[in-house]
């Protein structure tokens, strides 16, 4: 006879053991929510220093390139100066073959003159031996002869001819805006943000004539004066940071503030100087930035916790008369989740240095490049140029010296020069050679690679300048590459025409949708728009064409 003490007894194991099971579970769970919890935490943390520390970075990237652009803008200034000791046509011609890194950072640029009332008449004529130059200005019908005024700034040089979009003789104080401007730097400050640049394309971002004081004797001489396209800038900083998956508004704040995205996660504001006004940058991001680049661990401790809980749970149910043993497992499995937690964070926080290092090094390589861009060489070798062609206007006393001091100034600038040039652009690719270049890329392929590669020249774009022909030359490089090296060709050919650059493969071909976004795809787009063409890709199994297409000369 069972008493029922006896089944009483014998139950309170079975009691004590579910209820180890419960606390198991619950503590297990709990745990695991708590790593969970921490592991989302952190990540979030370390997302949001990433988009800082890239917003950042975008900034002191966009403050280089406009930097860049003012500094050489201002630098030009002393050319200004020095061009009267020469012709009209040798300046001209040594601006379009000296002067290719002040042209690659500013595009068009010109010169405006100072000139009183008094003195208009003897501007516009301008002598026996040179066209006349009429003033001119703008009203909302649009230009017409310059009025009466106490004074003018008209556009005196451009280079390339009416790269501003305003005809020579303009004035340029004329312009709504533009007197703020000129203001500004009468005052004796530096460069100043002006009036509102025409825009050559429909649908083009809105850019602005930026102004560089020319001044002599303290007195405001003049000005030299480029476009400045924002939006054309601030794609140029995110490509040098390597931005993705963020939102950007680059704005003036004088004419208002666009409304923020209702579904930014960060937001993030930072002023930028342009010239002598201050722009803000906006970074947005939303729930996509933390999804692509959040690392999952979140998901991946709760995941693992609740397996280990169950596991743990299970084994107590299973292992009814092993309590102990069953609480030593619990026990070393905690220590083992609390401890894996523990390196996983570790892991994340030196991933997270990692990440902050070679950001840090990519953006003292990034300086290091503009330094070296930045430097005086080209300044140096243009005044000693133009000083060597004024020597003849000097007196045979000082003649003979001062050619001496040139001449040794020239041979250490252009030998400094070649070098930079050497580092910098090593192809050699001048004007009505690209042709000699595409046959010598055709014939080095088929010696490299052992496969049939021709080049047919039918005559080269009209008008094809030493840039534009090195932005077609990369292409075909690029676009050879990728065929023989990617789509397993064994047929390449290349075409030049007066109206196209083509190159078509037997490869095995690619989706270029798909890839619309790689890094080889956006520079070979970019380098056709450089060079004035349009650029096409299209691809299928066995055959893939790429073209550069012209409705223009290229390169103007």
């Amino acid at each position: 006879m069972v008493s029922p003490m006896g089944s009483s007894s014998r139950s309170a194991p079975s009691r004590t053991l579910w209820a180890l099971v419960a606390l198991t579970t619950l503590a297990g769970l709990g745990l695991t929510f708590w790593a969970s919890r921490e592991s989302t935490e952190r990540e979030q943390a370390r997302l949001e220093a990433e988009f800082q520390l890239e917003v950042r970075t975008l900034v002191r990237a966009l403050e280089r390139e406009i930097g860049l652009f003012v500094s050489v803008l201002a630098s030009l200034g002393e050319l200004h100066t020095l061009s009267e000791a020469v012709s009209d046509e040798a300046f001209a011609e040594f601006v379009g073959k000296g002067l290719l890194h002040q042209k690659s950072v500013l595009g068009a640029f010109g010169f405006a003159q100072r000139i009183p009332r008094e003195l208009r008449a003897a501007a516009e004529y301008r002598g026996e031996d040179s066209a006349p130059l009429p003033f001119t200005e703008w009203t909302p019908n649009g230009i017409r002869p310059a009025g009466d005024r106490s004074e003018y700034f008209p556009l005196t040089y451009q280079a390339p001819e009416l790269g501003l979009g305003l005809p020579l003789g303009f004035d340029m104080a004329s312009l709504p805006g533009q007197s703020a401007a000129l203001e500004r730097i009468r005052s004796g400050g530096g460069s100043a943000l002006g009036a509102l640049a025409p825009s050559f394309q429909p649908g083009q971002p809105a850019g602005f004539f930026v102004l560089a004081p020319i001044r002599a004797e303290g007195e405001l001489r003049g000005f030299t004066v480029a476009a400045l396209w924002p939006q054309a800038v601030l794609e140029r900083a995110l490509q040098q940071a390597g931005i993705r998956q963020m939102q950007i508004t680059f704005f003036d704040p004088q004419f208002g503030v666009p409304p923020r995205s209702p579904e930014a996660r960060w937001i993030a504001e930072l002023p930028v100087a342009v010239a002598d006004q201050e722009w803000m940058l906006r970074c947005e991001v939303g729930e996509d930035y933390r999804t692509l680049r959040g690392a999952g661990s979140a998901t991946l401790i709760a995941a693992a916790g609740t397996v280990i809980t169950v596991l743990l749970a299970a084994a107590l149910g299973i292992l009814a008369e092993r309590a102990r043993a069953i609480e030593r497992t619990v026990s070393e499995r905690t220590r083992e989740l609390l401890e894996a937690n523990r390196l996983l964070a570790a892991e994340m926080d030196e991933r997270a240095r990692l990440q902050e290092a070679l950001q840090t090094a990519t953006l003292r390589e990034q300086q290091r490049i503009g330094q070296d861009l930045h430097d005086s060489l080209g300044q140096k070798l243009t005044g000693a140029v133009f000083l060597a062609r004024a020597v003849g206007a000097a007196g045979e006393a000082e003649r003979a010296e001062l050619l001496e001091k040139l001449i040794d100034l020239l041979k250490e600038s252009i030998a400094q020069v070649r070098r930079m040039a050497r580092g910098l652009a090593p192809l050699e690719v001048g004007e009505e050679g690209l042709a000699p270049a595409l046959r010598r890329l055709a014939e080095e392929t088929c010696e490299v690679f052992n496969i049939a590669c021709s080049f047919d020249d039918r005559g080269a774009p009209p008008g094809l300048s030493r840039e534009a022909a090195i932005h077609l030359y990369h292409i075909a490089q690029e676009a050879v590459s990728n065929a023989v090296k990617h789509g397993g060709a064994t047929d390449v050919r290349i075409d030049l025409t007066e109206q196209a650059l083509r190159i078509e493969d037997n490869g095995r071909g690619f989706d270029p949708a798909a890839q619309s976004d790689g890094a080889g795809l956006r520079i070979m787009r970019h380098r056709a728009a450089r060079a004035g063409g349009r650029f096409e890709i299209r691809s299928e199994p066995g055959r893939t064409i790429v073209r550069v297409e012209f409705r223009a000369p290229p390169g103007h």
